[in-house]
């Protein structure tokens, strides 16, 4: 059994109680734009997350060809591990198999605890092969997108 409420379609069984008691549907709009939040966050936030952390670590490699303090660099280490592990475990849910493969080495590479040691040129080469990888993320996810 299932409500039309505009453009979206309620079930039954969906939880929307939780909704109620917090006042978002005083009226049809704010039970619309609610349920377009709940939608939005379940099914299109993994592809927006791997977007947001995408763009964020290439901010923080482009800001690495400066001459910055070690600790940014240890910082910076943690955020792309990070990102990359969170994009990874995301394009697992989504089966964006090419972004899996791209991404996998960037853990390795940028480990904090076990950090690779190298030449600041190495490093720059790095990152700028880093950042190409994290450009394709965008697109292919972007790709995907208009494609379906």
């Amino acid at each position: 059994m299932s409500e039309k409420f505009g453009k979206y379609v309620l079930f039954e069984r969906f939880p929307f109680s939780s909704l109620k008691e917090f006042g978002h549907t005083s009226d049809k709009d704010n039970f619309e734009d609610a349920l377009f939040f709940v939608i939005y966050l379940k099914y299109f936030m993994r592809e927006k997350i791997i977007n947001i952390f995408s763009i964020v670590s290439i901010v923080l490699l482009v800001i690495a060809f400066a001459q910055n303090p070690y600790s940014y660099y240890i910082t910076m280490r943690w955020f792309i591990t990070i990102f990359s592990l969170v994009t990874i475990f995301n394009a697992l849910k989504e089966d964006y198999k090419i972004i899996i493969y791209l991404n996998c080495a960037i853990p390795i590479v940028y480990n904090p605890i076990l950090p690779i040691h190298l030449t600041r040129s190495i490093w720059e080469i790095i990152n700028i092969v880093t950042i190409l990888i994290l450009i394709l993320n965008i697109v292919l996810v972007y790709k995907k997108n208009v494609t379906n």
